[in-house]
């Protein structure tokens, strides 16, 4: 008992460590995850803001720039064209208006550095910048990310996807507008380009949790804005696995090998931003917080099992395993027998309550002996008076099913009989036939064969049985006895193959009792002397036991008979006619 309950609290120790460190663990991931998505979605909204009052401000200049009278003169045929250009011969030859609109150019970059670059196309093919082109090829406005861009929603401020210089080695996100006629007809477009590069100096600066950093990402999945240099103008880190651990109305958190990944759910022109934190740093700083967290919770817990294990052991492993003891020692018997305990409070009351019960008990199944004795004497006597068998007959079957059922416990000690049902499936073999009481005569005592109608006839007598010995017992409380000689009395010509009556059961649903009152009735009939045929010896009985094994009997009761056949025996020879 003792050694069972430190097993029990063994387990219960480690299956509460376990949870412990689970719990621990979770809440301590849990507040990780919140902390990331807390601090970088402040860190987002600043960013953001950043972000887009730098834009609002060029959105706002190039709106200004594209209602200048001057930038918006029609007077374009001699404006500088690129469309021919030849870098060996090309020269620039400003007309009077282009002049101006450079100056404006000009003077708007001075103003603003941030800003890369300041230029206009025409739908004629001539293009105008603030400063001149370092490589005057042939060029083509028309044919410009930025232009397609402004002609595909004419009159709207619109952000180009990022793309590469054709002069030089910048990448540039350029606003863009188109100039429209008085009719709202797009007739070119005016730009002002900033640089990526220049864009991620506003990130470089930024000290953020876990030493993370902040990308952000075009629709196309291009890093267009970011504090590592060799990131610029990449494919996103798509290709490594994430799995999502929390999401949000405002920060999406995935975790891969590498990094935690934040996502903000919310766009700027169709970009989105996305932090990332290193996997490793992130989680070497969870389980330094966490360490200390599940040391101090071992040493409460021990402290806590510690004492639950002393005040169990005390207050109710030491009682129980006395109580135990006592009623182990008080069942030992049939009839439980009264305990005695040392342990005091309700344990005290339980002993005074399950003694009261033992007398109960006692006292009712003497007079459920009584009753049951009555019953049993007095329909064994009607079956007596009906002189078709002896009170040697009886007492031969009600032998030979102890016998076997003795036997049968030897053989089956995982499926044994109690010694209870025992006693009362001998006290009840005397009652198997006492349906015979309602044949008559004429079929009962008949010293040739049966006719088949007489056979049928005959067959009731288990029926009759049942009826008179369910209508004897209304009213009597004793489950056991009940069960047993209702089964014994009806079932006890079943056959193990099925073909037996009245139900015809078979195998296993044939009540145990009623199989072995089957061989106890047979082999009595076969060995004793009856009104329709002589006795024949134990050797040919058994004979046509053995014969008869797995179609009309039990194969296993069989082999039972078999292994107690000298008690068999012995009883036929003790108690012949």
């Amino acid at each position: 008992m003792i050694r069972r309950f430190r097993s029990i609290f063994l387990i219960a120790y480690v299956i509460s460590v376990l949870a412990l460190l689970t719990i621990t663990f979770t809440k301590a991931r849990s507040e990780t995850i919140s902390l990331l998505a807390d601090q970088y979605t402040e860190t987002f909204r600043s960013t953001e803001l950043i972000f887009t009052n730098h834009f609002q401000e060029i959105q706002n200049d190039l709106l200004t720039l594209s209602e200048n009278e001057i930038v918006r003169t029609r007077n374009d045929e001699n404006f500088t064209s690129f469309l021919f250009a030849d870098e060996d011969t090309f020269e620039y030859n400003y007309s009077a208006e282009e002049l101006q609109i450079i100056q404006i150019f000009r003077s708007y970059l001075d103003n603003h550095p941030n800003a890369n670059s300041v230029y206009m196309g025409r739908d004629n093919g001539s293009f105008i910048r603030a400063v001149p082109r370092t490589s005057p090829t042939r060029y083509d406005p028309r044919t410009r990310p930025w232009y397609m861009t402004a002609m595909a929603t004419p009159g709207t401020v619109q952000m180009t996807v990022a793309y590469p210089s054709v002069t030089n080695d910048d990448i540039n996100i350029a606003f863009v507008t188109t100039l429209d006629d008085q009719n709202k007809v797009p007739y070119g477009v005016i730009g002002i380009d900033v640089t990526l590069v220049t864009l991620s100096e506003v990130l470089k600066g930024q000290q953020l949790l876990f030493n993370g950093y902040i990308e952000v990402v075009d629709n196309n999945n291009m890093v267009i804005i970011t504090p590592i240099d060799e990131n610029l103008y990449t494919q996103n880190k798509i290709d490594i696995p994430y799995k999502q651990l929390s999401k949000t109305d405002t920060v999406t958190i995935d975790r891969s090998k590498e990094f935690y990944r934040i996502t903000y759910n919310k766009e700027l022109w169709n970009n989105t931003f996305i932090a990332y934190a290193s996997t490793k740093i992130v989680e070497q700083s969870l389980m330094s917080n966490l360490l200390s967290s599940i040391i101090w919770s071992f040493i409460i817990l021990m402290i806590i099992e510690i004492s639950n294990f002393i005040l169990i052991k005390r207050y109710v492993a030491k009682p129980v395993k006395e109580l135990l003891e006592s009623l182990k020692e008080s069942q030992k018997s049939d009839i439980p027998k009264k305990i005695s305990l040392t342990s005091k409070g309700e344990y005290k009351v339980f002993e005074k309550q399950y003694n009261e019960l033992v007398d109960s008990l006692q006292e009712n199944e003497k007079d459920l002996k009584r009753i049951r004795n009555i019953i049993i004497t007095s329909l064994s006597s009607l079956t007596s008076m009906r002189d078709f068998e002896t009170g040697l007959h009886l007492y031969r079957a009600s032998r030979y099913v102890n016998l076997l059922a003795e036997g049968y416990n030897e053989q089956n000690p995982d499926r044994e009989i109690s010694s209870q049902i025992i006693e009362i499936m001998t006290e009840s073999a005397p009652l198997h036939d006492i349906g015979k009481i309602a044949i008559s005569d004429q079929i009962l005592k008949k010293k040739r064969p049966l006719t088949a109608e007489e056979f049928e006839i005959m067959k009731n007598h288990t029926l009759y049985g049942k009826q008179m010995f369910e209508k004897i017992m209304t009213g009597i409380e004793n489950r056991d006895f009940v069960r047993t000689a209702h089964n014994m009395i009806y079932y006890h010509h079943e056959r193990w193959n099925g073909k037996g009556y009245p139900e015809n059961l078979n195998y296993d649903n044939i009540p145990l009792e009623a199989r072995i009152m089957s061989i106890a009735d047979a082999y009595d009939a076969m060995t004793s002397n009856r009104v329709y045929s002589p006795a024949i010896s134990h050797e040919e009985a058994k004979a046509e036991l053995i014969r008869c094994s797995g179609t009309q009997f039990d194969p296993h009761l069989i082999d039972v008979f078999l292994s107690i056949e000298p008690a068999i025996k012995a009883v036929a020879e003790a108690y012949k006619e």
